[in-house]
């Protein structure tokens, strides 16, 4: 009965509308995170991921809860619910993550349009897909 209907090419754009996610996926949770929107998922993973540790610790995009802390779950459901701007915080918080990351279009777009001397560039000095920020 609490099943969403629609089409499963559509979820990202619920997932960014969205208030916040609360669920097992660690896939679902991480694009949450990186489309603004806040997250808590909850399962056995948590602390095992360095990709979900980075958006959760560094970047505080969402939180792990592990399935033995249920009181921590629901404390910060609660917390969610109760900040009027909770989407506004995580919109910033999800800026300063994508400014520290490249732009992976054109870092490919300029190594597929450079080649072959690109991959030479690059062998030389990896440092250079800062460039595409």
């Amino acid at each position: 009965p609490f099943r969403i209907n629609i089409n499963p090419l559509d979820i990202h754009h619920v997932m960014a509308f969205a208030h916040f996610y609360i669920g097992d996926s660690q896939t679902m949770a991480a694009e949450s995170g990186v489309l603004g929107t806040p997250f808590i998922r909850y399962n056995d993973f948590v602390g095992k991921l360095s990709y979900l540790n980075e958006i959760e610790q560094k970047y505080k995009l969402g939180f792990g809860i592990k399935p033995e802390n249920e009181n921590l779950l629901y404390e910060k459901i609660k917390d969610f619910l109760s900040q009027p701007n909770l989407k506004q915080i995580y919109s910033q918080r999800r800026q300063v993550m994508l400014s520290d990351k490249i732009d992976v279009s054109k870092f490919f777009i300029w190594l597929i349009e450079s080649f072959p001397q690109s991959i030479d560039e690059f062998k030389e000095n990896s440092n250079i897909q800062f460039n595409f920020k």
